[in-house]
C-alpha cells in the first residue's frame, strides 16, 4: 500500500504541477491544514477543492512569479506521504525574490488524498510522522 500511496501523491503533484487544480483523487472531504505552519495567519483550516484553491489563491497572491520544485518524496508509513518542496517566488511589483523549503504530510485513503498538513521544514515535517532527520 506505501508504493501505492507513493504513486497516488506523485501524480496528484505532477497534475496540480500542470493544471493548478485538484485531481480526481482528491477526496470531496479533503482537509488542508495550515495548523502547524506557524507563518501562516490565514485559516488554519481549508475543507474541499474550493477551500484549497482559496488558501493557494491567498498564498501566492503576493507573487507576480511563483514555482514549486519537488525535492523529495518520502513513505511515512501507513497511509500518510511526506513531501518536501523548494518554493521560490519573486514579489509583486519588486525585484525580491523569496525563497523557501517547505515539508508536507499527506494522508491517502482508499485511494484518494483525504488530508495535506504544512510544515514549517523538512524536520518539522518528519517529526509529526515520528521519522528523524
Amino acid at each position: 500500500m506505501s508504493q501505492e500511496n507513493l504513486e497516488i501523491v506523485r501524480g496528484i503533484l505532477a497534475e496540480f504541477g500542470e493544471t493548478r487544480q485538484p485531481t480526481p483523487e482528491t477526496s470531496p472531504d479533503f482537509i488542508w491544514s495550515t495548523g502547524s505552519w506557524p507563518a501562516w495567519t490565514g485559516p488554519s483550516e481549508y475543507r474541499g477543492a474550493d477551500g484549497f484553491l482559496q488558501f493557494f489563491g491567498e498564498w501566492t497572491a503576493a507573487y507576480e512569479e511563483w514555482a514549486q520544485e519537488i525535492e523529495e518524496i518520502l513513505d511515512a508509513g501507513g497511509n500518510q506521504v511526506v513531501v518536501i518542496t523548494r518554493q521560490r517566488g519573486r514579489l509583486r511589483n519588486s525585484d525580491s525574490w523569496v525563497d523557501l523549503q517547505t515539508g508536507f504530510v499527506y494522508t491517502i485513503e482508499d485511494g484518494l488524498l483525504v488530508r495535506g498538513d504544512v510544515h514549517e521544514s523538512r524536520a518539522e515535517a518528519l517529526k509529526a510522522v515520528g521519522l528523524q532527520e
